[in-house]
């Protein structure tokens, strides 16, 4: 639950040491009230074990830069396909017309095979976003941890994330 908390207070952060973008007018294309829609995927290999997944998602910034979305995504590998819903939060740095950098983190609740039926995680994610118009593209890196009983090497892990999104 500690990871949880802390991958949370750092948007909160970033925040309040940022300045208000958007109070006199639109500064940033992620107002308050905006949406996103997007697809996604990544892959990742841990001791032999190859997963690679593909994923939705749908978000609304809450307030200028401060996105609360949900995930759902498939898991396809060397292991029965796993499902996987929850939140996130993700705050994005507009410091540059086209390119921003983003801070987020997550919950994740498992569904599949009977050892995954109450299995969570939590985790981090950073990377860059390339905007052009109403779409962008993401990528970037995340880092997910158990907070589910766990055994043995696959506990926490680092993968990459790609994918592209929606804006309106």
């Amino acid at each position: 639950m500690l990871r949880l908390a802390v991958f949370a207070t750092l948007p909160a952060i970033l925040i309040a040491a940022t300045p208000a973008l958007g109070a006199s007018g639109h500064d940033t294309p992620y107002y308050q009230g905006k949406t996103r829609l997007g697809l996604g995927g990544g892959g990742y290999s841990n001791g032999g074990f190859i997963d690679v997944f593909v994923a939705a998602s749908f978000g609304v910034f809450v307030v200028d830069n401060l996105e609360l979305g949900v995930d759902a995504a498939i898991h396809f590998g060397d292991d029965d396909p796993v499902a996987q819903l929850g939140p996130q939060l993700r705050y994005i740095l507009p410091i540059d017309k086209r390119i921003h950098p983003y801070l987020g983190a997550f919950y994740r609740h498992w569904f599949g095979p009977a050892a995954l039926a109450y299995a969570d995680s939590a985790g981090g994610r950073a990377g860059v976003l390339l905007r052009t118009g109403h779409v962008y593209l993401a990528a970037g890196v995340a880092f997910e941890a158990a907070l589910s009983d766990c055994a043995g090497d696959g506990c926490s892990e680092w993968y990459p994330e790609f994918g592209a999104s929606l804006l309106f």
